[in-house]
């Protein structure tokens, strides 16, 4: 698909796979695949990684709708466990991203909560809304 030896541009890409908005389930399970067997080809090309992003947009956009997580029963504090343990990251490690190592500690266990400034922070450098890691109703 992207393999040639020649520079194709995005819009001779699109013309051999189009993207277009999931509505099925089958057309679901294939772009899933297709995810998959980019994941698997890695180191992909600048019209590849385009592809791919675009792609899994596409099927977030589906799986939002046809299977909606429901998060209200997970604390803010256990979804950024979650998070952190996923990225390999320690409680130092918050605290460093806070600018005090022992914060990071004292969120992890409880004992104090995050602010607007700091979820903001986590924001950033986790590409979620802040009220990911705020309280919820």
């Amino acid at each position: 698909m992207f393999d040639g030896k020649k520079r194709r541009s995005y819009a001779d890409v699109a013309k051999t796979r189009l993207l277009r908005v999931i509505k099925t389930e089958t057309q679901y399970e294939a772009a899933s695949k297709e995810i998959t067997r980019l994941l698997r080809r890695q180191p992909l090309g600048r019209l590849e990684e385009d592809y791919l992003e675009t792609l899994a947009i596409l099927v977030e956009q589906y799986e939002d709708q046809h299977y909606p997580i429901d998060t209200t029963h997970i604390s803010p504090l256990e979804s950024l466990k979650n998070l952190l343990a996923d990225q390999g990251l320690s409680r130092a490690d918050l605290g460093r991203l806070l600018g005090n190592v022992r914060i990071g500690s004292e969120i992890m266990t409880g004992k104090r909560q995050l602010t607007p400034e700091q979820a903001e922070i986590l924001s950033k450098r986790f590409k979620l809304h802040p009220d990911f890691f705020l309280k919820r109703l």
